[in-house]
């Protein structure tokens, strides 16, 4: 019977003055795992990426606690995705409370976990990675302006990271009346690894820098801190967060 070790952790950085990333592990009989970067420049991202984790957890509790027995693959995809339509509109509603609140939003990232099947949906530019057999996956798709123009061929990754819209969002969590998220879902085996981060981390850390840390570094916990160390060696220039998962072949949580 394989089992989950994780851990997670998040950083203010070095060159912002708060954190407005928030991230949440609940494990029970499946691991839910949520990151939330609340939109910088914009009101109360701190509020919203809080209040998107909090609404993520209370949606999928009867998941994650076994509450709702075995089920397949379409009903688990379903459910992370009302959760992140349910985060969406309670976002929305404390917004239009306060006025003190108007336009804020973030970015999201949650992720249903046993110990054969990863679930996975996002909005924004939230990552999630995946460390098999030694080469590292992205498994999800940025919603960014730059994002869309590599894919249709217009712009080179290496010159997206010049591009004056680079951090131009497409999609956030609290923005529109409706939430168009994506999902998947993959197969997990003993020794994988799963990285969830926001973009403070992969914007300072390119593939090889995460690939060699996620490869050197044997246990989750000290996978997290090396991670945000060495993000904040390279600039640290925005939040960071991000959440470790290895699947380890027999032994306890």
């Amino acid at each position: 019977m394989n089992t989950l070790r994780f851990a997670g952790g998040t950083d203010r950085g070095r060159r912002r003055d708060h954190n407005e990333d928030a991230y949440s592990i609940h494990h029970g009989a499946r691991g839910g795992f949520v990151v939330a970067d609340g939109l910088g420049g914009h009101a109360s991202g701190e509020v919203a990426s809080r209040l998107a984790c909090e609404s993520i957890d209370n949606s999928l509790s009867p998941i994650l606690n076994g509450i709702s027995g075995d089920m397949e693959t379409q009903s688990v995809e379903t459910a992370v995705l009302n959760a992140m339509g349910a985060a969406n509109e309670t976002v929305r509603e404390e917004a239009a409370k306060d006025a003190m609140l108007t336009g804020m939003g973030c970015t999201l990232l949650a992720a249903v976990v046993h110990t054969t099947h990863a679930t996975i949906t996002q909005v924004g530019d939230c990552r999630a990675y995946r460390w098999h057999a030694e080469t590292l996956t992205q498994l999800t798709t940025d919603h960014t302006v730059v994002a869309d123009m590599i894919a249709q061929g217009l712009l080179t990754p290496e010159q997206a990271q010049h591009h004056p819209h680079y951090h131009v969002l497409e999609r956030a969590v609290g923005i529109d009346a409706t939430l168009h998220a994506d999902v998947r879902t993959i197969t997990i085996q003993p020794e994988d690894r799963l990285l969830f981060c926001s973009d403070g981390l992969w914007n300072m850390l390119d593939d090889d820098q995460l690939a060699a840390i996620l490869s050197e570094t044997k246990d989750a916990e000290p996978c997290v801190s090396h991670l945000i160390n060495e993000a904040n060696h390279m600039g640290g220039e925005d939040n960071i967060t991000v959440i470790v998962i290895d699947v380890i072949e027999g032994g306890h949580t």
